[in-house]
């Protein structure tokens, strides 16, 4: 293995570094993934993605979830490093949102004649993008991935599971390896973990990834937790987890709900500049629009996730503009220094309120409510600043799969977030 263990040792999990591809390259990928040969008949819903990702790279559509994931997939292909994605489901994506692999609608022998595009963008390149669809036994999958990337440290490594929750059946190689290897044995990984999460109207085994969980297990730098709310995002993380010297795993909670929401969208130049971004400021047009914003902002709203999109429209059909909405796009390492240079810029708040969609005993606030209380008080010197958390009550399971209680639960979580 070749590594430099000088950049090893750089610990500083919140280190900005420059992920961005060059438009050359996005086009290259593009064009790579999205020209399928003539003798392949495509299923009619796998023709219209690839044509959706044509207008993308074309600048005719935002660049979705999946499409983003490609990008950063290919253009790491381009520069030597390996990729191997492992999963349920996973070539296609649960969500359909992949299709990793292209079939011959018109052979019977689809899995042994896929074509996989990625695939041959890295023999072109002498570089390797396997991807598979694995067992329904989430331990024995994860456990073969996680040895895998110890001991190629240069690749990017990565397990999804189908749905959040699939995590519980593997959650003695989260707790005994994954979070604590380094700790206990100075065994190294960048195994990354993609975790679908999101209150979507679901049953419980389908909402939650346990963000609590894997928050609980973080110290000491041990590992990094993010909830990427764009597709950009998602690019910028995966490449800056294959690029940076650090050698840690990574867990992404994705939402379901995202991946083809079109709010949620990137432009081009999102990929072509910039990196990955620890807290994302309020970026509407209402607040860079307004005459001293920060002062007319009254309230604070933080949070994580797809809720944020549930915030910013509920703000835009009441018309609220005294309230500012912030998101931390990574919950551990918690952004301190980088939460707290946007807090200061609003100087006449009353209140600051975190807010989430998982149950108060549950999600992120379990673990990081000290913390953003603790840079409250370091910003507010005024101590009428009041800390709020929104969330639903708490709940022994993590949904109620009924959609008329998770609506009444929704609206009750906005109401309160803008004091109505």
């Amino acid at each position: 293995i070749n590594l430099d263990f000088k950049k090893i040792k750089n610990t500083n999990l919140l280190h900005h570094i420059n992920t961005a591809i060059s438009e050359n390259v996005l086009q290259k990928v593009s064009t790579q993934v999205t020209q399928i040969p003539a003798d392949i008949s495509l299923h009619p819903m796998v023709k219209k993605l690839l044509d959706n990702r044509i207008a993308m790279a074309n600048n005719k559509l935002g660049i979705d979830y999946g499409m983003a994931e490609t990008l950063a997939y290919g253009s790491l292909l381009l520069e030597g490093i390996n990729v191997r994605l492992v999963g349920e489901d996973t070539v296609r994506g649960t969500f359909s949102h992949r299709q990793a692999a292209i079939h011959d609608t018109n052979r019977d022998d689809l899995l042994d004649n896929a074509y996989i595009p990625l695939q041959q963008l890295g023999q072109e390149n002498n570089t390797q993008f396997n991807i598979y669809d694995s067992i329904l036994n989430e331990e024995c999958a994860l456990g073969f991935e996680y040895g895998y990337s110890t001991i190629n440290l240069n690749d990017l490594v990565i397990w999804e599971a189908q749905f959040g929750d699939f995590a519980n059946g593997a959650q003695v190689m989260i707790d005994q390896f994954i979070t604590s290897g380094e700790a206990k044995w100075g065994i190294l990984s960048k195994l990354v973990l993609l975790l679908p999460h999101g209150y979507d109207g679901q049953g419980p085994e389908h909402s939650s990834a346990r963000l609590e969980r894997f928050l609980q297990l973080s110290a000491q730098n041990n590992i990094q937790v993010i909830v990427p709310s764009t597709a950009a995002q998602m690019f910028h993380a995966l490449r800056r987890q294959a690029l940076v010297g650090f050698i840690k795993p990574l867990i992404i909670f994705m939402s379901k709900k995202l991946l083809r929401y079109k709010e949620a969208t990137s432009s081009i130049k999102d990929f072509t500049s910039g990196g990955f971004q620890v807290v994302i400021a309020d970026t509407l047009d209402f607040i860079a629009n307004q005459q001293n914003a920060t002062q007319t902002i009254e309230r604070i709203l933080i949070c994580t996730g797809q809720v944020y999109y549930d915030l910013i429209a509920f703000r835009s059909q009441h018309e609220i503009n005294n309230v500012a909405i912030i998101r931390i796009e990574q919950l551990y390492p918690f952004p301190m220094e980088q939460l707290i240079t946007e807090l200061k810029k609003y100087t006449n708040i009353n209140s600051v309120a975190f807010v989430q969609e998982e149950p108060y005993n549950q999600g992120a606030i379990v673990q990081i409510a000290d913390t953003i209380n603790a840079v409250c008080n370091t910003v507010f010197t005024n101590s009428k600043v009041q800390f709020d958390i929104v969330s639903r009550p708490s709940a022994a399971a993590p949904a109620t799969g009924i959609t008329k209680l998770h609506k009444e639960e929704l609206d009750s979580i906005l109401d309160r977030a803008f004091l109505l």
